[in-house]
């Protein structure tokens, strides 16, 4: 499973060393109900024991490809709570480095679907200390509601003589909220199924930063399994970064590229070859081959530049208002960080959608405010 920043993968024992460098912290485990980790092996037998099992996932930060976290659910029978047998409890943590960036809260979410939808469980239990309302609030997030319920969970590790509250989400209470989300996301299913009965098809989903692109990619990937290409890895490298050229509208990518490595030989049917450009450590990656599919997604940003708009079948753009859009940004990274997309990226992008018109010449435009 996949999210905007996060892979949901399976935990490997090669995971040991980094679960140990985030779960030995004694500030994880314990808000958790669990010892922090004293050394490489005893995460190692946890990977084994307890992380192996089914509904157990590491979430992998894209940006790193490093375990950071883990989130999953317990059924009935190896839930702290008394619960129906067709019914769960969901978990997770993220290391403390990674915290109050709204990545538990992606996390929780694809786990939710997951279970609602794929394990078909008709209720979501959750609990946190009620010393860490942080951990509450990331639930309500999600929809989860309080019952009122306060108790102890003497199955627990640490702080098992704690006071936890209980929250709880229904499966019809968690269709009901996606139900508006939903029908949007099935009519565009249904456009890219009108056109994939005439052939092959190419989808752009431009817009926005923070507007959800990745995670819309992630969903048509997980309903069609197509190949998702992320203008992400086409950023400028630091030669071509001239004055000159970011100060033409949509320049800030190598377009140029994209079109010769990617969009001529996947309009050819033809294998394609490229090389990601990964911005954290300034380097080209190792060259990557994909095979041509029935259908291709395109997400990010200046994914409609007027050099490969072309290629197209069908051309989406997200938007998101800008007091979510800026809360959204603020809770995924630093400050400088945060500051950086505001002074700079982001005018960078609102030049390149109004010089180019992008919501004006799209097929569809979603809105992802909720």
């Amino acid at each position: 499973m996949e999210t905007e920043r996060l892979i949901l993968r399976s935990w490997v024992e090669t995971d040991a060393e980094a679960l140990f460098k985030y779960a030995s912290d004694p500030d994880v485990g314990p808000r958790a109900g669990w010892p922090p980790h004293r050394s490489v092996e005893e995460s190692r037998g946890i990977i084994k024991s307890i992380f192996g099992g089914e509904g157990m996932w590491a979430l992998e930060l894209k940006a790193t490809h490093e375990p950071i976290g883990c989130a999953g659910y317990l059924p009935a029978s190896g839930s702290n709570l008394q619960i129906a047998a067709d019914e769960a409890e969901v978990g997770y943590w993220v290391a403390k480095p990674y915290w109050n960036q709204g990545l538990c809260t992606e996390a929780l979410r694809e786990v939710i679907g997951y279970c609602f939808r794929v394990k078909g469980f008709k209720a979501l239990w959750g609990t946190h200390f009620t010393d860490n309302p942080a951990s509450g609030k990331v639930m309500e997030k999600c929809g989860f509601t309080d019952t009122g319920q306060r108790q102890t969970c003497p199955g627990l590790s640490v702080g098992s003589e704690k006071e936890v509250r209980v929250l709880m989400m229904s499966r019809v209470g968690w269709e009901r909220t996606m139900h508006q989300n939903e029908d949007v996301f099935n009519r565009l299913l249904v456009r890219i199924d009108e056109k994939l009965a005439k052939g092959p098809v190419v989808v752009a989903i431009d817009g926005r930063c923070a507007s959800g692109k990745s995670m819309l990619a992630s969903r048509l990937a997980g309903v069609y399994g197509c190949t998702v290409f992320h203008m992400d890895d086409f950023f400028l490298q630091p030669a071509q970064r001239t004055a000159q050229r970011l100060a033409a509208p949509g320049e800030n990518i190598d377009h140029e590229r994209f079109r010769n490595e990617v969009m001529i030989p996947l309009s050819e049917g033809k294998t394609v070859q490229y090389r990601k450009y990964n911005c954290r450590t300034q380097t080209m990656e190792p060259p990557v081959e994909v095979k041509p599919e029935k259908l291709t997604v395109v997400e990010g940003a200046y994914s409609l530049h007027r050099d490969i708009s072309g290629f197209y079948d069908l051309k989406i753009a997200l938007d998101v208002e800008p007091d979510v859009q800026r809360e959204r940004i603020a809770k995924r990274n630093s400050p400088a960080m945060a500051e950086r997309f505001f002074s700079e990226w982001i005018p960078l992008e609102e030049q390149y959608f109004k010089a180019f018109s992008i919501y004006e010449n799209v097929d569809m435009v979603l809105t992802t405010d909720c």
